[in-house]
């Protein structure tokens, strides 16, 4: 219920877009209908997590590609993918929006392959967050609100620099814990 109703006020071309919920809203829908709701959202094609697969199993194909071909290919990426997340990070924080789970999971492509953020479950506008709740997956947690805290803008931007890291490197964060 909180994520359709942030998400039918927001509109940017790197934020998913709700196009339709149950009569009466999200939250009516939620507390007054006995089957629940579902909210109608753009198609989304891929996942940033199933690219990165992908890129992980063609990076053991780098002796067989030309040089400077690596390199562009991590420039690719950034032109993309991170700038298209960093507007739409930047966007949210604008419309005063936390998203608290930024991560490959979570950043999907249309047809087109723009970026998309998505599952914006965890979201909260930043004056409704309580100091000690914590929410999001710790791999690209920001370490205070792991340690409970508080969660603001910044550890939003925290998880987008993780996010950013796994882009260039093709590693994933903190791959030695389970």
């Amino acid at each position: 219920a909180v994520e359709g109703e942030i998400l039918s006020r927001l509109h940017h071309e790197n934020i998913i877009q709700l196009h339709g919920v149950t009569t009466g809203g999200p939250v009516q829908a939620y507390m007054e209908s006995e089957r629940g709701y579902f909210l109608v959202l753009d198609l989304l094609e891929d996942t940033l997590q199933n690219k990165l697969d992908k890129y992980r199993n063609k990076k053991g194909l780098r002796s067989l590609r030309p040089r400077g071909t690596a390199t562009s290919l991590v420039t690719e990426r950034l032109q993309t993918v991170a700038i298209g997340v960093a507007k739409g990070l930047e966007y949210l924080h604008h419309k005063g929006v936390v998203l608290r789970d930024l991560k490959p999971d979570n950043v999907g492509f249309d047809r087109n392959g723009t970026p998309k953020i998505f599952d914006l479950g965890f979201a909260r506008e930043v004056h409704t967050i309580h100091k000690k709740e914590v929410a999001g997956s710790l791999r690209y947690m920001a370490p205070e609100v792991a340690l409970g805290r508080g969660t603001s803008m910044a550890s939003d931007v925290y998880s987008f620099g993780v996010l950013l890291w796994e882009l260039c490197t093709l590693e994933k964060p903190y791959k030695e814990y389970s």
